[in-house]
């Protein structure tokens, strides 16, 4: 089961031929010596992890005058330090490119597709309806939505009701339901119908063509002729837009692909079932079946960037500097995992049949160990491994077979941590974000505990204070060092305001007071309410039974005189 390939590793690092050669062999004689081109770092969570790969890309960039683009972080998994590495590189101004691919059927666009073609197979129920309406891409703006979306959960609308004007009248059953509705005047009315013809009419319109009797190329007409009537493409264009706007980058770079990938699928499904006849169910089948198959990646937005991803996916080949994250026990190698019906035995024998089969255990096994052999013969001039000796929630971890061999094939090597002590000194001069956070923690152990701020940190807190940007926010931090969050004395007018000259109370709301101070507050001073619905629940059950006793004995009550006769 040993793996054999041609030499990979164009380097003139002594240490990185020698491990390309040894990992997988009997050699077990140590190698004599370090130079410097591989280190391993040991962290404590995966939080510091990315830290210390953060702070060297900036030490490396800066003093040795690397590259960006020469630089590449991978790891078996990339999607576990995905959030962490979107929250911890911009603080130290690394551009990063995250090469990961997402589902088409999991994009707005496409769940926005999917919310036609179920409203045409379940009908316009409030999930299918406002799945459609709430989406970016619908006829109606978000606050436009908004306002439909009350009017019918207060109104209590089912799916059966849309096709005619809403009518309040209808729904009204109390005296505190009326009271309920008073915003609902007649103007306001012929607004809410005004929303639902423009939702309804046009969907209405292409449910009847797709529920009638036609073939696949027809119904894909039929839709396609829809999305163009709602001008989609324009509307992804301006989503694509304002997406730009707020950052989301990498999100814009991916919807700007759909509309022509959509066609595609369209077009491949009319090629291969353009004249046949299916049921509705079965035209959605195959429309999500496309949207499925289909995965969605992006290129990088700037040529000089560091490269992120899974080590199955990028490699990290021609790259000088590869960081290796993620070499924990478990989870680089992954343990090989089967599930199903079959058996190796089985697989092998159906195999032999000419059945094609999933991957047997071996053959996992075997995978891994390329994964591996790929990892530590990526880098052309530095090789960094790190791992975390704890997960996010603070359960333990082990380092990995890799790293254990590595140290056992290096005696000398580079192995550093920030459990046995922490980063300190010119090392965590980075960028002014990542300073600027570290001082301000210094600032608050030096005023809570005593401790003397470093040479750095006094450095640091000079620099900012002459800076035109950081001056405020450091006087801010400052003044915020002395900040504890005890509960003051709330002011009296605030206090009169709140509740007035008189504050009437009860047991439960004492108790409520008592058990969460907080909700107390947003529930008798602030007076939040849930959204109203349209609903009957307990209560109402119980004032319903309450009000037809009260009713019924009044009867009959007044059928009879006091003598009791009729």
């Amino acid at each position: 089961s040993s793996i054999s390939a041609p030499s990979r590793v164009m380097s003139a690092s002594p240490m990185l031929s020698h491990l390309e050669k040894a990992y997988f062999s009997d050699i077990t004689s140590p190698f004599a010596g370090n130079d410097g081109s591989i280190s391993i770092f040991c962290g404590q969570n995966r939080f510091s992890e990315i830290h210390n790969a953060a702070r060297e890309i900036t030490r490396l960039v800066r003093d040795k005058k690397m590259r960006y683009r020469n630089i590449s972080i991978v790891a078996r998994d990339a999607e576990i330090y995905k959030g962490i590495i979107e929250r911890i590189f911009p603080f130290y101004e690394i551009p990063v490119f995250l090469d990961r691919k997402i589902s088409l059927a999991s994009h707005s666009v496409a769940k926005f597709i999917t919310s036609i073609l179920d409203i045409a197979l379940g009908g316009l129920t409030y999930e299918n309806i406002f799945s459609y309406i709430k989406s970016p891409f619908s006829p109606l703006s978000p606050n436009e939505a908004d306002e439909l979306e009350n009017y019918c959960l207060k109104a209590g609308v089912r799916k059966y009701s849309w096709s005619k004007p809403f009518e309040l009248k209808g729904h009204i059953y109390s005296a505190e339901n009326a009271k309920e509705h008073e915003e609902f005047t007649p103007e306001k009315m012929q607004e809410i119908n005004a929303l639902r013809e423009r939702v309804y009419l046009p969907l209405n319109l292409l449910v009847t063509k797709l529920r009638s009797k036609a073939s696949v190329l027809e119904l894909c007409k039929y839709l396609f002729d829809f999305l163009t009537e709602i001008n989609l493409e324009k509307k992804i264009k301006f989503h694509t837009a304002k997406l730009e706007e707020s950052g989301e980058n990498l999100y814009a770079l991916q919807t700007m692909q759909v509309y022509n990938i959509l066609i595609d699928i369209f077009n491949d499904i009319c090629a291969v079932l353009g004249h046949k006849e299916l049921t509705l169910k079965e035209f959605y089948t195959t429309i999500r079946t496309g949207l499925d198959s289909v995965e969605i990646g992006t290129i990088p937005s700037s040529a000089d960037c560091v490269t992120i991803g899974s080590i199955d996916r990028i490699k990290g080949h021609g790259a000088k500097v590869v960081f290796l994250i993620g070499a924990n026990s478990g989870i680089f190698p992954a343990p090989p995992s089967q599930s199903g019906l079959f058996s190796d035995d089985d697989k092998n024998t159906l195999t032999s049949l000419g059945i094609e089969m999933p991957p047997n255990l071996l053959h996992l096994a075997q995978s891994e160990e390329l994964l591996i052999y790929d990892a530590i013969t990526c880098a052309g001039e530095k090789l960094y491994i790190s791992y975390a000796m704890a997960d996010s929630s603070s359960h333990p971890m082990m380092p990995s077979e890799l790293t254990e061999r590595i140290l056992t094939l290096f005696p000398d090597i580079s192995f550093t941590d920030d459990i046995t002590s922490l980063p300190d000194g010119e090392e965590i001069i980075t960028s002014k974000k990542a300073v600027f956070d570290i001082l301000c923690s210094k600032l608050r152990e030096y005023v809570t505990e005593g401790k003397a701020l470093s040479p750095e940190m006094s450095a640091a807190a000079y620099y900012f204070s002459q800076d035109e940007i950081y001056s405020p926010l450091l006087d801010e931090a400052i003044r915020m060092t002395s900040f504890t969050n005890a509960s003051s004395t709330v002011k009296d007018y605030l206090m009169k305001e709140a509740i007035g000259d008189t504050m009437r109370t009860s047991i439960t709301r004492l108790e409520s007071y008592n058990k969460c101070p907080f909700s107390y507050f947003a529930k008798y001073i602030l007076k939040l309410e849930p959204k109203k619905a349209f609903e009957i629940n307990a209560s109402d059950s119980g004032s319903f039974l309450h009000d037809f006793l009260d009713i019924f004995s009044g009867f009959v009550v007044n059928s009879v005189d006091k003598d009791g006769n009729p």
